[in-house]
């Protein structure tokens, strides 16, 4: 066998090894997947600790790397805690933004696709409580 064969069955065999190694996890890749096959919309009260920090958390990530306090650069907005989440409700912009309305910005940033209806449902049914600390 002469060397160019060896050279390209070495890399054959490293690409074929590589390729096999590769894992995704469906829940890092999409985390509000699985809390949108658990949302109920039809929850007569929606909580700020059960439903809304599980939303914002699945939503941007495990981490939240862009909404914490120590990320508030260039105009960020805080979502690592209550009175953070409260003050994006006034004029419902929490709701706008994952909603994807037109003229705010679209989130999650980055996103090929918006978070359920049912849980921006749960949003809007939140904030229309007037986003109580429940």
């Amino acid at each position: 066998m002469n060397f160019s064969r060896f050279f390209h069955l070495i890399c054959l065999v490293t690409m074929l090894f590589l390729q096999s190694c590769y894992y995704d996890n469906f829940t890092e890749i999409h985390p509000g997947a699985s809390l949108a096959n658990l949302c109920d919309s039809t929850k007569s009260v929606v909580s700020y600790a059960n439903d809304i920090v599980p939303i914002l958390n699945n939503s941007c990530g495990t981490t939240n790397a862009c909404h914490n306090a120590p990320s508030l650069n260039n105009n960020n907005v805080d979502l690592s805690n209550y009175l953070g989440v409260q003050s994006q409700t006034a004029g419902y912009t929490l709701y706008h933004v994952v909603q994807w309305t037109p003229n705010y910005s679209k989130m999650p940033k980055g996103s090929q696709t918006k978070i359920s209806d049912c849980n921006i449902a749960l949003i809007r049914k939140w904030i229309d409580a007037g986003a109580p600390n429940n």
